[in-house]
């Protein structure tokens, strides 16, 4: 059986259009109370990071539920899924979840807090985040976090690609 391509696109920040294909025509399948800034999936579910938190969508954007146990309900500028833990990074400081968003916790022992968001990536076993303009490498899953030899006092990152 072929996989099946689904894409999705946040559109003017509130609306959620998703595209079965690549060259498809895209349709709006929901529009948020809260606009979105970043989005992620895990499995088949999406999970959107707003301005007032996270939520989650197991039906392909149809119907969302918010999922902030633990999360300052504050701006959820960028997500991450690594290894079945999902990432927030907020303006209040990195946040993790070991259960698909259900709960959160802080995970910024040893990272610089960073106003202006997180950027992650993975080299082999290892997760990189971007924070502020620094950059730092976690080798036991967010819970602690060292930072990179070479990199200090950069100007902020704000991508990354390995």
């Amino acid at each position: 059986m072929k996989n099946k391509l689904i894409l999705f696109a946040s559109i003017i920040f509130i609306l959620l259009c998703i595209s079965p294909d690549v060259n498809a025509q895209w349709v709006q399948v929901s529009q948020l109370a809260s606009n979105v800034v970043s989005m992620t999936t895990i499995g088949s579910d999406l999970i959107v990071g707003t301005d007032s938190g996270v939520s989650i969508s197991n039906n392909g954007g149809t119907s969302w539920q918010k999922i902030n146990s633990g999360l300052p309900i504050t701006e959820v500028g960028s997500l991450f899924e690594y290894s079945q833990y999902l990432f927030a990074g907020t303006e209040r400081g990195l946040f993790l979840s070991t259960n698909s968003g259900l709960t959160w916790s802080e995970s910024d022992q040893g990272l610089k807090q960073s106003n202006n968001g997180y950027s992650f990536d993975t080299i082999g076993p290892n997760l990189l985040v971007g924070a502020a303009s620094n950059l730092f490498v976690t080798t036991d899953n967010g819970q602690s976090w060292s930072q990179l030899d070479g990199w200090n006092n950069r100007d902020n990152v704000t991508c990354l690609a390995a």
